[in-house]
């Protein structure tokens, strides 16, 4: 009871008698003392709270757009690169992808559950290790470029 003498609202899955005139107050007062399983009671357990199934699938996503952007950055490295149409369609190839990779992270950082916070999306740094991974094929294409440029030149 609190100070003021009312009963304190207590939280249940029972149908308070207001809203079931059928139940006579001696019954209502019955199942409140007696906290055991009525009819009206889930006898579900509670699943464990998941991610919903768009932002596990927008997480998936995400994660193949890193492994593309590993990928083309490896790519560098292959003789092909230095022909400048090569390079060119691998540079904005890898700008394509990091660009959908902001937007679905700021999509992320409006709708993301504060109950999934510790999700390895977060946990793992996702966002760090793209944004690393685009500056250094962004650095790395521009050491390619300036020697495609100085071979050219020649």
């Amino acid at each position: 009871m609190s100070e003021s003498g009312k009963k304190s609202p207590t939280l249940s899955l029972i149908v308070p008698a207001t809203m079931n005139p059928k139940r006579s107050e001696e019954n209502q007062q019955n199942v409140e003392s007696n906290p055991q399983r009525t009819s009206r009671e889930s006898s579900r357990t509670t699943s464990p709270n998941r991610l919903p199934t768009e932002l596990t699938l927008k997480v998936r996503t995400q994660s193949s757009r890193l492994t593309t952007l590993t990928n083309i950055m490896d790519s560098l490295n292959h003789p092909d690169t230095n022909n400048p149409d090569g390079l060119l369609s691998l540079i904005n190839s890898a700008e394509d992808i990091h660009k959908a990779f902001i937007k679905e992270h700021s999509y992320f950082e409006v709708t993301w559950p504060s109950a999934h916070i510790d999700h390895e999306y977060f946990e793992d740094d996702i966002f760090a290790q793209e944004a690393q991974t685009i500056n250094d094929i962004r650095k790395h294409a521009a050491i390619i470029k300036s020697k495609i440029n100085k071979s050219a030149a020649i």
